[in-house]
């Protein structure tokens, strides 16, 4: 089941990072071709829309139909909102408005200073039904609501509006060719693990690596070169005269242990926690990147009858508590292979936040709020609304068939990236998360906020940077 980091977009990555997988054994593109799941873009009438009968008055499935296409008149018309609505979203798709020719730097300014729901509104004259569609369309990308993005970047992931100051509105086959295992970038974790502690899983490696046998209780032997201490939560590091301390709870016991180094791999706004004596306006740097909360509600069904009578495996739900839920299958790399009828479900996405939340710190932080307050028995009962009201018409037994829930809650999920309606143009090096993750005396920062970007390679160019760092300060110290 999904539960946190689990793509690798490797053509992205650089040479640091082709090098560690090269050294793993990894090879994306061959585990590519050893799968089928393509973010529901394989089923005849996906990626589609439901709409609800909670929040529409009525439950109607919408074959074929993505904001980011060019909707047709037949298509508008299938919408449950007001007629007005549909009138507005015919005009925006069908490009029946036209403002005046702006420069491309007046066109520019225009997009990135004005979110995306009042462009909409003020540029393309859709209703607030007609808006309210858009609104959780980025939750799972970018873990965000839509009055979260500038016009510009919501242009730049395919939705319209380019179009209306005669530019080209250019709508592109989904193409998001990522490499991937059944369990998330655990597996690369654990790739990790074994090549720095063979004796934990020596027959474990790329091909295998899914369903290998690890034994955790060789991790931590003073044998080893590497150590790795599970159930250990570090709550203090600092710098000594000789190096640094690192203070740690394990089994309701405080313990402390010494190094010449140590990295700090964890996201930022925790720092000043853990290391105090961290200088203020590093401190101040930290706390500016707030994570993205998200949730990834995993549904084991019995069979994927309704959904191929349906004709679909991804699916937008504009007024549920998931923006989109996907058919999670087809993944067969590491050494793993399904078995069995049962598939899974995933709904995917994060939690609106309160209407009261202007920026987008505040935005964050409600959201999260709000999902630490839902209870199992919420997404529960949420699950089961959704699964008998879309596939029901179709067989769905939701009493019989729903066979497992798995939510996975994800608070601090991805990296704050910068966004333009919140975030100034900084100077290169004047960034917050570059001054935040500045080496403090023995103590380096590495970590996905440290490049201010939710991905795991990101990770990695950062861990490299922290280590490089260390490694010049031994070398400078052996030559005083």
């Amino acid at each position: 089941s999904l539960g946190g980091t689990h793509n690798l977009e490797w053509w992205k990555f650089s040479d640091v990072v082709n090098r560690l997988l090269s050294e793993l054994g990894i090879d994306p593109q061959a585990m590519r071709r050893e799968m089928t799941f393509e973010y529901g873009r394989d089923a005849p009438n996906s990626p589609a829309m439901w709409f609800d009968a909670d929040t529409y008055e009525e439950s109607r499935l919408i074959p074929n139909f993505s904001l980011r296409n060019h909707l047709t008149r037949e298509q508008i018309d299938q919408i449950p909102i007001s007629v007005e609505g549909r009138k507005s979203l015919l005009r925006l798709y069908s490009g029946d408005i036209s403002h005046s020719k702006l420069s491309e730097a007046e066109l520019e300014t225009l997009l990135s200073e004005i979110s995306y729901p009042d462009f909409l509104r003020e540029y393309a004259g859709l209703t607030e039904d007609a808006v309210q569609l858009f609104d959780k369309d980025q939750h799972g990308s970018y873990g965000l609501e839509m009055r979260a993005l500038s016009a510009a970047e919501a242009i730049w992931e395919g939705y319209p509006g380019a179009h209306l100051f005669g530019r080209d509105w250019e709508v592109e086959d989904f193409q998001y060719p990522v490499a991937m295992w059944p369990d998330g970038n655990a597996s690369l974790a654990r790739l990790l693990v074994a090549k720095l502690i063979p004796e934990v899983a020596p027959e474990a490696d790329a091909l295998n690596i899914a369903a290998a046998n690890f034994d955790y209780s060789l991790l931590d032997q003073s044998a080893n070169n590497v150590r790795l201490r599970l159930n250990a939560t570090v709550v203090n590091t600092e710098n000594t005269e000789t190096g640094v301390s690192v203070t740690y709870a394990s089994s309701g016991k405080i313990h402390r242990v010494t190094a010449k180094h140590s990295v700090l791999a964890c996201y930022h706004s925790i720092i000043p926690h853990l290391c105090p004596s961290i200088p203020e306006a590093q401190k101040d740097a930290l706390k500016y990147q707030v994570k993205m909360p998200l949730v990834l509600t995993n549904v084991l069904i019995r069979n994927r009858d309704a959904l191929d009578k349906l004709g679909i495996d991804a699916i937008s739900c504009p007024g549920r508590l998931h923006g989109r839920l996907f058919l999670f299958q087809g993944i067969h790399t590491g050494g793993y292979e399904s078995k069995g009828d049962a598939v899974s479900l995933v709904f995917w996405g994060s939690i609106s936040p309160p209407e009261d939340a202007i920026d987008i710190r505040s935005q964050l932080r409600g959201s999260r709020q709000k999902l630490l307050d839902l209870s199992l028995e919420d997404f529960e009962r949420e699950v089961r609304t959704v699964l008998d009201e879309l596939l029901g018409p179709a067989g769905f037994d939701v009493t019989e068939d729903v066979l497992a829930i798995t939510v996975n809650r994800w608070p601090h999920g991805y990296a704050y990236e910068y966004m333009q309606l919140w975030d100034p143009e900084w100077a290169p090096g004047e960034a917050p998360h570059e001054i935040a993750r500045q080496r403090f005396d023995s103590i380096s920062i590495a970590n996905a906020d440290a490049g201010a970007s939710a991905y795991t390679h990101v990770a990695i160019d950062q861990a490299y940077r922290a280590i490089t760092e260390l490694s010049e300060l031994s070398q400078n110290a052996e030559k005083l």
